[in-house]
């Protein structure tokens, strides 16, 4: 459980470092090719929401573990 842990938190690390320059690049270019009204950025940015909320639909919410 503690090398799940620590691999969750180095790819949550990475992702914020990574994501600004993402969502900035992704802004600039709908700007630049006028995908909807340069607004594309919100709609990839909340479908990548929405496949995460799907994904965390999808854990179990019980693996055996006794409840404390």
């Amino acid at each position: 459980m503690g090398a799940t842990n620590g691999l969750a938190q180095a790819v949550a690390s990475s992702m914020r470092s990574i994501a600004p320059s993402f969502a900035s690049s992704l802004f600039s270019v709908s700007l630049q090719k006028k995908l909807a009204g340069g607004n594309m950025v919100f709609f990839v940015l909340l479908g990548i929401a929405l496949v995460g909320v799907r994904v965390s639909l999808s854990i179990p919410k019980s693996m055996g573990l006794p409840h404390r």
